[in-house]
């Protein structure tokens, strides 16, 4: 028996770690249309009904990626 789809939780990491040396900043936080690729993650996740959505950095760039409606992990 299948259970229905309001029964499942979706949870997703985001993966941002790299040093981004070339880019002078992180890549996630790189133009993308009228946001940056990690707004334009978050609004198609949040879209998607997550109910978590967590974006992994490299230690240091937690400065970045905090308070951007996501849980921020540093690793």
């Amino acid at each position: 028996m299948t259970k229905p789809l309001s029964s499942f939780h979706l949870g997703v990491f985001i993966l941002g770690g790299g040093a981004s040396l070339r880019m002078g900043k992180p890549k996630l936080l790189l133009p993308w249309g009228d946001t940056s690729i990690l707004g334009h993650l978050l609004r198609l996740y949040s879209n998607a009904n997550t109910t978590q959505v967590a974006v992994v950095c490299s230690i240091g760039d937690e400065k970045y990626y905090c308070g951007t409606r996501s849980t921020c992990m540093a690793d």
